[in-house]
């Protein structure tokens, strides 16, 4: 394997040595967790970070959008259209008289139920 000097800032090095420090408390022997090791591998990793960046900034302005974006925009589309579909089916539905005097169907209250429900699914996620 090759050899080459590199100069790193003091705060480069001390993140190895707890990289380091971290593999050799799991376990590892002294050959696996070494300085030599993590930085060798620490630089292929940012090697291929490297050109990752450079392939993404070579595509064409055409293909600019990937994948992940226009599956995004696919899926938000059709949430919306399902939602402007469920509000004109619920539109229908409580504009019937018989609907509107059964008291057990109060829109209302179904609205605040749902509201109540996305918000602990929100605090859910958020926590």
């Amino acid at each position: 394997m090759p050899r080459q000097h590199i100069y790193m800032t003091q705060k480069t090095l001390n993140g190895v040595r707890k990289l380091v420090e971290e593999r050799r408390s799991e376990g590892a022997s002294a050959a696996e967790a070494n300085i030599s090791s993590v930085c060798a591998e620490l630089l292929t990793i940012g090697l291929r970070v490297t050109e990752q960046l450079k392939a993404r900034e070579q595509v064409n302005p055409d293909d600019s959008e990937d994948k992940d974006g226009k599956y995004r925009d696919l899926l938000l589309s059709e949430v919306i259209k399902s939602r402007q579909a469920s509000q004109a089916i619920l539109k229908c539905i409580f504009n019937i008289e018989e609907i509107k005097k059964d008291t057990r169907l109060d829109f209302s209250e179904l609205k605040k139920g749902f509201e109540a429900e996305l918000m602990s699914l929100k605090d859910g996620v958020l926590k």
